[in-house]
């Protein structure tokens, strides 16, 4: 109901196909907002939803500062497809300076920039005597529902994209920029390690996780 209020178009349940397994896979939302067109390219925000709910556990994110010096990392990933010439070149090309418009843009530069690195993450189940004054004992649990709600997002991103460009390519000049979101209901942690090994332990509404999955695109 919030996105529609905000005119996004909205599909439930909307399945893909697993890159590993072959087999057919759900994802909980795709909203979609289609802009004007400008210079015969229509442009659409693509948001790929997974929602989770629990009562009896918390999703903990370990995280620790960004070292931007990192090479490894892309620390600014533009999820885009396209099926105009020009934009694809522009994506093959000069990437960074799309980055950089997005990094000094007041509203997108909060969805690309990170104080703190998601290095792991836990579902940590509550105790029953919340004896503790700060969490009460957590108990470790599995974290297969944290695991798929994120990679799924992820995946699904990845079968849009092929869909979508096979669907429009060569007939409309089109172009896609997906993002990730997992919605959980429930109780997020932040547990952030310092250099010197001390810990800070905080409820977060919500955290930013850049993931390094590998999607499987033969």
């Amino acid at each position: 109901n919030v996105l529609k209020k905000h005119q996004w178009n909205i599909i439930s349940n909307r399945y893909y196909i697993d890159d590993v397994k072959g087999t057919e896979r759900e994802i909980d939302i795709i909203a979609y907002k289609v802009s004007d067109s400008i210079d015969d390219v229509q442009y659409i925000t693509t948001l790929v939803i997974s929602c989770k709910k629990s009562e009896e556990n918390r999703w903990c994110f370990l995280t620790r500062a960004v070292d931007t010096t990192d090479g490894n990392i892309n620390w600014s990933p533009l999820h885009f497809c396209s099926t105009d010439k020009r934009f694809k070149f522009i994506l093959e090309t000069q990437n960074s300076l799309l980055v950089d418009k997005y990094l000094n843009h007041k509203a997108l530069s909060h969805l690309y920039t990170f104080s703190n690195q998601v290095f792991a993450f836990q579902i940590l189940q509550k105790s029953k005597k919340e004896k503790d004054k700060n969490r009460g004992a957590l108990c470790i649990k599995e974290n297969t529902d944290m695991y798929n709600s994120i990679i799924t997002t992820i995946k699904a991103i990845s079968s849009e994209k092929k869909s979508r460009f096979e669907r429009y390519n060569n007939q409309s000049k089109r172009c896609y920029l997906f993002y990730a979101l997992s919605i959980f209901d429930g109780e997020i942690i932040e547990s952030k390690f310092e250099n010197d090994g001390s810990q800070t332990i905080d409820s977060v509404s919500d955290i930013k996780y850049l993931n390094r999955h590998i999607v499987n695109n033969v």
